[in-house]
């Protein structure tokens, strides 16, 4: 299934103001001009993160757009415009959250322990029932875009797929290199270190030879790892 992805690093949001991120996610839509109906996925815990995520919701509420949010936390903006639709059950927890974005600081393995449970809760929070009755309800053509927070959770991305939309993917951290492929990015590992690294600029030469032994294992070993329980989870949960 095609659908268009585009990436927001939330760490940008400190030096640019929340009206122009709202502008910039819908400014490459052939909606410009009309309003929108947007769905917001945000099936994070950390409330942090959530105050980012639904301030970009907000914004684009504020603007006159339609948006509905689905969020894992109570809503950090109760008085806002847009419609909040609280996830209820097993969630990714706070604690498992900030391991992940702490990457750098543990070793490999402990970071493979960590996908398989993300993928489990992320496929629990489809199967729970307020979600399906949304699911089930929704038509193809109501929603113009999806935001979604991405957290190992790709095959949310079918929610995109569902509603026939294009999809503005959330992130708080530097780009894995999935994310990179899917916006169309190049690997630069020349230069650029990966982020299961821990390495900073500049790269000599021995760290270059390390960085590319890092690139190999997140691209090969890691998501290669990934790639078939996110296809069944994928299938399970929007069938062809």
């Amino acid at each position: 299934r095609s659908v268009r992805v585009r990436c927001v690093n939330l760490l940008a949001m400190t030096s640019v103001s929340l009206p122009f991120i709202a502008f910039a996610l819908l400014s490459y839509s052939p909606l410009n001009g009309e309003s929108a109906r947007i769905l917001a996925f945000f099936p994070t815990t950390l409330r942090s993160h959530q105050l980012m995520n639904c301030a970009v919701a907000d914004a684009l509420a504020e603007a006159g757009h339609n948006v509905t949010v689905i969020g894992a936390t109570m809503n950090v903006y109760p008085r806002s415009k847009y419609r909040y639709i609280r996830i209820e059950g097993v969630k990714v927890g706070d604690e498992l959250i900030k391991k992940f974005v702490n990457v750098p600081s543990m070793n490999t393995y402990k970071y493979m322990g960590l996908l398989l449970p993300f993928l489990r809760v992320h496929n629990a929070t489809l199967a729970q029932p307020k979600i399906q009755q949304f699911l089930k309800t929704s038509q193809e053509s109501d929603y113009d875009l999806l935001l979604l927070t991405y957290l190992m959770n790709d095959f949310h991305l079918g929610l995109g797929a569902h509603f026939k939309c294009p999809i503005v993917v959330f992130y708080v951290s530097e780009p894995l290199l999935k994310i990179q492929s899917w916006v169309g990015n190049p690997d630069e590992f020349s230069y650029v270190p990966i982020r299961l690294s821990g390495m900073t600029q500049p790269l000599n030469f021995a760290k270059r030879v390390s960085n590319f032994l890092w690139y190999l294992l997140e691209s090969v070993a890691i998501d290669g790892f990934m790639e078939t329980p996110i296809e069944e989870f994928y299938n399970y949960n929007f069938p062809p």
